[in-house]
């Protein structure tokens, strides 16, 4: 059996709603960023996810995530 198939579509509008979510909320982060960089505040992992209004895991679980702790 191979459980690589082809996703049902309603496995697929799942899979892309997840993505366009992720999408956003790495658009908060760096929007967060930006602003703190603006300040010249402190732009830890909990501040940006503070601004961004979302989880601190989102910087840890993306790579594409901004993570200004990590400098």
């Amino acid at each position: 059996m191979n459980t690589a198939s082809i996703p049902t579509p309603r496995t697929a509008a799942a899979l892309t709603a997840r993505r366009h979510k992720a999408e956003a909320a790495l658009q908060c982060v760096r929007e967060a960023i930006a602003r703190l960089r603006r300040e010249k505040a402190r732009a830890s992992v909990v501040a940006v996810a503070r601004r961004a209004d979302v989880s601190h895991a989102v910087q840890y679980d993306n790579p594409e995530a901004d993570r200004p702790s990590l400098r």
